[in-house]
């Protein structure tokens, strides 16, 4: 495991919170069985930041029912680098993003997140502008979602996020994603024509629910962007 800065914890309910950091790592673990968030980055406005959380395995957090309950979030941070994480069978969403954060998504595959609760879906992004600290907002690319429900992508304004390469296989063609905060989702095909020219709509096949690896003739083996 890696796990450095001064504000980084291990309890209960999130299992690796880490709190009004300048700057950090967390690497290298595998978080199950939390009742809260698997890894939370948290703190006032621009008071967390540069974080880089690499290389986890986090599955199975939040109890049957439990809402709000992600694999990797972030409140009010920025400049966070989430990248190479293997994220599954979390009970709200793989990954949540919300206030003000602000960062890089890159090379992450996450599978049937929202299996109970709030049922975000793959990618929950709530963000309601960009940093008022760096004026930036959050890049996603080079993922693997697959199976998310009741959708992959949950966006209240695309405005402040750029999205492009993905891999999206969602559960039901008609709830692909939403991008006006939940109040009705739409189809890959709609929301293609607007938005992630390059990303792909197809089954990554996965080798197994335990084996993330694309199988050979994947579409999307190898279509990322460096």
């Amino acid at each position: 495991n890696t796990l450095t800065g001064p504000g980084i914890a291990i309890g209960v309910p999130n299992a690796i919170l880490a709190t009004n950091l300048a700057s950090g790592t967390i690497s290298g673990n595998e978080v199950s069985q939390a009742g809260g968030d698997g890894i939370d980055i948290d703190g006032t406005a621009g008071s967390t930041s540069a974080i880089e959380i690499h290389d986890n395995h986090v599955h199975h957090c939040g109890a049957s029912g439990a809402t709000a309950v992600d694999g990797i979030t972030s409140h009010a941070t920025c400049r966070s680098n989430v990248s190479y994480n293997i994220i599954h069978d979390i009970s709200a969403s793989g990954m949540a993003m919300v206030v003000t954060s602000c960062g890089t998504i890159y090379n992450n595959t996450i599978y049937n997140c929202g299996t109970s609760g709030t049922n975000r879906g793959s990618i929950y992004i709530s963000t309601t502008g960009l940093s008022p600290t760096f004026g930036i907002g959050w890049t996603v690319k080079n993922n693997i979602c697959v199976g998310g429900y009741p959708r992959e992508l949950f966006l209240q304004n695309p405005s402040y996020v750029t999205l492009d390469y993905n891999c999206w296989w969602e559960l039901d063609a008609a709830h692909f994603g939403t991008i006006n905060n939940g109040s009705s989702d739409i189809t890959w095909s709609t929301y293609h024509a607007s938005y992630e020219p390059n990303s792909i709509h197809a089954n990554p096949l996965l080798t197994s629910a335990t084996d993330f690896h694309p199988l050979p003739g994947s579409l999307c083996y190898r279509r990322g962007i460096a």
